[in-house]
């Protein structure tokens, strides 16, 4: 989330960044146009939704190659 904020932040803050620099935010964000509050806000919502689900799928499968007790 912070990062997706950060990001967000750098479009505005330095204009000389290639449009094509925002392109993964359309493919890895369904919804996402840049740049409308809505769109924003959606964006912000799916990266805190993906990060849940890296944590849900990945902790377990760290925890359990690395042996950590239960």
């Amino acid at each position: 989330m912070i990062s997706y904020v950060l990001c967000i932040l750098a479009g505005f803050v330095l204009p000389g960044i290639p449009s094509s620099a925002h392109l993964p935010w359309l493919q890895f964000f369904p919804g996402f146009v840049w740049l409308s509050w809505g769109s924003f806000f959606l964006g912000l919502a799916e990266s805190v939704v993906y990060g849940w689900y890296t944590a849900v799928v990945f902790v377990p499968l760290w925890n359990y190659f690395h042996g950590v007790p239960k």
